[in-house]
């Protein structure tokens, strides 16, 4: 299951932080945190952590059209 988690989450552009009894991942652009188990019992487990990703993410979305100075516009040649 460890394999398939560090696979999920890297797919989703996470690297991980810490590793003790769980592992904290932190998304390299948002810089957003998830914490997994690091052996999870549940067999529905991975399902779990991507419906967390896809919650955090799209959180994250809210966050980008409220802030966004935060990415360079495209070069747009009707504003010049």
């Amino acid at each position: 299951m460890g394999k398939e988690i560090k696979k999920l989450m890297k797919k989703n552009n996470y690297e991980l932080v810490r590793s003790n009894k769980h592992l904290v991942w932190k998304h390299k652009i948002f810089g957003g945190t998830i914490t997994t188990s690091k052996t999870p019992s549940s067999r529905c487990a991975l399902k779990e952590i991507q419906k967390n990703i896809n919650h955090q993410l799209t959180h994250n979305d809210l966050y980008i059209a409220i802030s966004p100075d935060l990415f360079p516009r495209a070069a747009n040649p009707a504003e010049k």
